[in-house]
């Protein structure tokens, strides 16, 4: 049993290798589309679960279409962030460098895709799904670095076999939660530039604010 894991420890690719191999999938793509599941907890609090579709696109720009159970809009035009609620009327606003929202990190995957910029330590952890799924999806935790411990305390980073993101958990102040599922990955798609600018609607108030519930 020891040289079973032994033997596991020597071929698994370690922290280094995988982020390599992460940022080589990514390093060439100019768009992407993904469907999400996201998770939301606050402490004890109720679990709060949206999904939708998102989009990314070089250089440093996305946009998350929530679907359910409420309909809303992120944006990131690579200087500014919007968050648009059609039901509320209000758009929220926010310049790139003032935010600390828990979507900032994974605007690499529309930038260097380096997680260097992202972890200060990156570190290889035991698969959340049991023995023998190894082979299949490698978990790193993240620690931040200076520039991103105001944005998460630390995060766990999924890849599947080809570099894939799969889920995040990030972990922020306040024992907050999120974690964010992907699936049914597109590269390359030939995405318009409008699609990352957003124009807020007539009559709807525009305000300032410095991070996303």
């Amino acid at each position: 049993m020891r040289l079973a894991v032994l033997f596991v420890a020597l071929v698994l690719p370690d922290a280094h290798q995988l982020a390599k191999s992460f940022e080589k999938h990514y390093r060439s793509i100019r768009t992407l589309r993904a469907v999400f599941l996201q998770s939301y907890q606050a402490g004890p609090g109720e679990l709060q679960v949206e999904s939708g579709v998102a989009y990314f696109r070089r250089p440093g720009q996305m946009r998350w279409e929530y679907e359910a159970p409420e309909k809303k809009i992120f944006v990131l035009d690579g200087r500014t962030a919007w968050l648009y609620t059609p039901g509320e009327r209000v758009v929220r606003r926010a310049p790139i460098r003032n935010m600390q929202d828990w979507r900032m990190p994974l605007a690499l995957l529309a930038g260097h895709a380096d997680l260097k910029h992202l972890c200060g330590v990156l570190t290889r952890v035991p698969s959340q799904g049991g023995p023998g799924t190894e082979a299949s999806y490698a978990e790193l935790l993240c620690m931040p670095n200076a520039d991103t411990a105001a944005q998460f305390r630390d995060a766990l980073i999924v890849l599947d076999r080809d570099g894939r993101l799969v889920r995040v958990v990030v972990h922020q102040a306040g024992d907050v939660t999120t974690e964010i599922r992907f699936a049914a990955w597109q590269e390359n798609l030939p995405l318009p530039a409008s699609l990352f600018r957003f124009t807020p609607p007539p009559g709807v108030s525009v305000v300032s604010w410095q991070a996303v519930p």
